[in-house]
């Protein structure tokens, strides 16, 4: 039978050298952005901030099915935004 050779042990790794700056894509955490009401419709909630506008339908009652007054409310909020 071979006999296996025993693994040699892995040189100590240096210590990384800090870096000048932190990468902003990785390493920045935006602060959540501070919606507001931009229009009232009967069938959504429409809410823009820093240039971004949401459009969220709300319709629990129906579990937010959508019917041809959901649709024309999304409409003007898009005409909108």
């Amino acid at each position: 039978m071979a006999t296996i050779p025993p693994t040699a042990s892995a040189p100590a790794s240096k210590p990384s050298a800090p870096s000048a700056k932190p990468d902003p894509r990785i390493s920045t955490v935006r602060p959540a952005a501070a919606w507001t009401a931009a229009g009232s419709y009967p069938d959504i909630a429409y809410e823009k901030a820093d240039g971004i506008a949401k459009i969220t339908i709300d319709r629990p009652e129906c579990r937010n099915a959508f019917r041809p007054q959901t649709v024309q409310s999304m409409r003007m909020a898009l005409q909108d935004a």
